[in-house]
């Protein structure tokens, strides 16, 4: 769970880069202030904590532990053996590699036009201006050169990937960013969770 919540995050992280609106943060992730911590985790009322109702102070924490805990348990003997452990990650990195190719996928579909299955230098230097934030300049088609690996033109599927993979380390030209202001979360967010 905790590894499928980073790499979705990370998923999220490269989606907002694209867009111009601010990202929002659900309100799972709001935290309620220190005094309604502290008293909601004292559960014997007696103005002191133990270690275990210490832990309780992030609730949020605790149950998203005991999550991961329940999804590793897989034979539910309330128990995780190495084995579990090894399996629940790599069932989750399997997990994250649909994911990421289901995305490779989604991204060479929408910008390949005309439906060839190839991205030519055009519609190439869409998605790298949306999604990459590059400009199409002379350090970008040396790049579209040396990814393009059987010299057609065209980006193929496998050579997308691998220029998506390896655009970062290209030495190329990034966008100017638009002014804007810092602005921490649009819009401003409660500091308590509202519960009914």
């Amino acid at each position: 769970m905790l590894l499928t919540t980073f790499i979705l995050a990370a998923i999220c992280a490269v989606l907002a880069h694209s867009r111009s609106e601010p990202l929002m943060i659900d309100p799972p992730f709001l935290q309620p202030n220190q005094e309604d911590q502290f008293k909601d985790a004292d559960k014997n009322t007696d103005g002191k904590l133990s270690f275990d109702e210490y832990l309780m102070k992030d609730k949020f924490w605790v149950d998203m532990q005991r999550e991961n805990f329940k999804n590793r348990d897989a034979n539910g003997d309330g128990f995780v053996t190495l084995q579990e452990e090894q399996a629940y990650v790599k069932k989750m990195e399997e997990e994250a590699k649909k994911q990421m190719e289901a995305y490779n996928q989604e991204k060479f579909s929408e910008y390949d036009e005309n439906k060839d299955g190839m991205l030519s230098k055009t519609e190439m230097s869409a998605y790298a201006d949306k999604y990459l934030g590059v400009l199409t300049d002379k350090a970008y088609d040396d790049f579209f050169s040396l990814s393009d690996i059987n010299k057609d033109g065209k980006l193929n599927y496998k050579e997308f990937k691998e220029f998506d993979a390896n655009w970062q380390g290209a030495n190329l030209t990034f966008k100017p960013v638009p002014n804007r202001p810092f602005i921490a979360i649009d819009p401003p967010m409660p500091t308590k969770i509202i519960t009914n």
